[in-house]
């Protein structure tokens, strides 16, 4: 009998439908034998840009996992005895994490070689700490840009240092009007979109150091996050999620300035948005709060409505900390407070 020489090619090429969203859940990944929970709640999940390793940062120890589905195998653990990690992130091409924490220190693990070193910023003004890591776009999807081989943080006062990965040093140093809340790269040029606390969204020319637009979200009580994603064959616009206090996420039509409305207001939460993550297509867009046991939402983003058939009510989430979507192979991975770890899949971009 003939058969198709890629069976599953087809369906990963198709978009992704708006109806429901076929999900498998995965076994869950074993923090330490015999123990179901973690030691704390979980800070960060990430995958790597390349392949299905997986960082989690749980107190003081970031754990590296290679998420295959069966066995989600522990492949590193690092402790870190005087920095409790707040936030991790793989650098844009994989070969580092960086970590934020309490201070105005960081660090910096080199994947390969398993040594971490700390990172202290050589500014003219001191912090006492940085929060809102966040990383350029993946090498692969915008290959020789300028954001690609940078990071950013903010800092005190509504300072952003935008830093250089190489060197992890700052390059630009900009200021917003009040205390930062949240940043996030666009994917599609090289500038950075941060907001404050009075509700004011900034985007900024990394090239220039300029503002290019401020525009203030009028439909927010407070932002808490940021996430954007790129335009492509599945996503047709390049969309920024703000999440608010009230559960709200307003998504803006990046291509278009300044951002005065949203195209779409999602309410489908009712408490504090703790994340917001696009997968890497731009189809799905991941929500969650951390002030309401399983508050977990899917939103496909062509149609901007929210999955009905998943989660379920019986979906064990617990109060969700940290979320990531795979590159590849269709993996989302949800941390929660109880220090747990779980695994699903994404049937359409299985491969």
């Amino acid at each position: 009998m003939p058969t198709s020489k890629n069976p599953t090619k087809s369906v990963r090429d198709k978009y992704l439908p708006s109806g429901n969203l076929d999900v498998e859940r995965q076994r869950e990944l074993v923090i330490e034998e015999g123990v179901k929970k973690g030691f704390g709640k979980v800070e960060a999940i990430q995958f790597h840009p390349k392949s299905e390793l997986m960082l989690m940062a749980c107190q003081k120890r970031l754990r590296l996992f290679q998420i295959d589905g069966e066995d989600n195998s522990q492949v590193g653990s690092f402790f870190f005895p005087n920095f409790p990690v707040k936030e991790a992130v793989f650098t844009p091409d994989g070969r580092h994490v960086l970590m934020a924490g309490n201070s105005y220190k960081m660090q910096c693990l080199d994947v390969e070689r398993g040594e971490a070193r700390e990172v202290t910023h050589m500014c003219a003004q001191p912090n006492r700490r940085v929060f809102g890591l966040t990383v350029g776009p993946n090498q692969s999807d915008r290959p020789g840009s300028v954001a690609s081989r940078l990071y950013s943080v903010l800092a005190d006062s509504g300072t952003v240092h935008v830093c250089d990965l190489a060197t992890r040093q700052p390059v630009r140093t900009l200021r917003m009007s009040m205390n930062g809340v949240a940043a996030a790269f666009s994917p599609e040029h090289d500038t950075l979109f941060t907001a404050d606390e009075d509700c004011n969204i900034y985007e900024w020319d990394l090239s220039k150091g300029s503002c290019v637009q401020k525009s203030k979200d009028s439909f927010a009580v407070k932002i808490t996050c940021l996430e954007s994603c790129r335009s492509s064959g599945r996503a047709p616009s390049s969309l920024l999620a703000v999440g608010t206090t009230t559960g709200y996420v307003d998504l803006f039509d990046t291509s278009s300035r300044p951002l005065r409305t949203p195209v779409k207001s999602i309410g489908n939460l009712t408490t504090r948005i703790k994340l917001a993550r696009f997968n890497s297509t731009g189809e799905i867009l991941a929500l969650a709060s951390d002030e309401m046991r399983d508050a977990v939402k899917l939103v496909h983003t062509g149609t901007k409505h929210v999955f009905a058939n998943w989660p379920t009510q019986t979906t064990p989430f617990g109060r969700v900390t940290a979320l990531d979507f795979s590159r590849q192979e269709g993996f989302l991975a949800v941390g929660n407070e109880t220090g747990r770890v779980l695994l699903f899949r994404l049937s359409h971009y299985r491969s």
